[in-house]
């Protein structure tokens, strides 16, 4: 996948040569070179809810077919994904059978590279974007309102691929803005 060029190189969840410590050494580098210019940054921080879990099968196999993959994948995914059922037990006691129609199977070896070809949120933003996973970070310098409303811009494309996609923010884990204008030494 990453020989297509299949993931975005914002993107630094389960691929190799890449990690949150690739991730945050990138954005605080971004974040220094603005400090040593004398620049402000606004700062987003963005989680997806229950990411993992509620990835659409349907608009996944989707995504597959928009980005090319071969059919005989699609259609193993399909295999793979569909038919799956879940319950729940309590106690001993357990609750009737449930199909499931959304997530990428946790803990197995696949779904990370499901959800990765899913949430691709990148396309059309212009500020710096660093993702972790389902964790995000949105960032600009900002030098007069103009910027501001560039980075509200992106911040509104980020939510209309959520709508598109069936993805939601957790607005508990949500932080905005941040405003990184000096280094804080401790």
């Amino acid at each position: 996948m990453n020989k297509y060029s299949l993931f975005t190189p914002q993107q630094h969840g389960f691929r190799r040569g890449f990690s949150c410590t690739t991730q945050l050494t990138e954005f605080t580098h971004d974040i220094a070179y603005a400090l040593d210019k004398r620049k402000t940054n606004d700062c987003i921080l963005l989680d997806f809810k229950d990411a993992f879990d509620t990835v659409p099968h349907r608009l996944l196999l989707e995504k597959m077919t928009m980005y090319g993959i071969n059919s005989q994948v699609i259609a193993w995914v399909t295999d793979y994904l569909t038919l799956r059922q879940q319950t729940v037990i309590v106690n001993g006691a357990s609750s009737c059978a449930s199909q499931v129609t959304s997530g990428v199977p946790q803990g197995s070896v696949l779904g990370p590279l499901l959800f990765l070809i899913y949430v691709d949120i990148t396309e059309g933003v212009e500020s710096h974007i660093r993702l972790f996973a389902d964790d995000c970070v949105l960032y600009r310098e900002i030098t007069d309102s103009r910027e501001k409303a560039f980075i509200q811009r992106d911040l509104t494309k980020i939510s209309d691929w959520c709508t598109r996609w069936h993805m939601h923010l957790n607005l508990n884990k949500t932080v905005t803005p941040c405003k990184v204008s000096d280094i804080v030494h401790y």
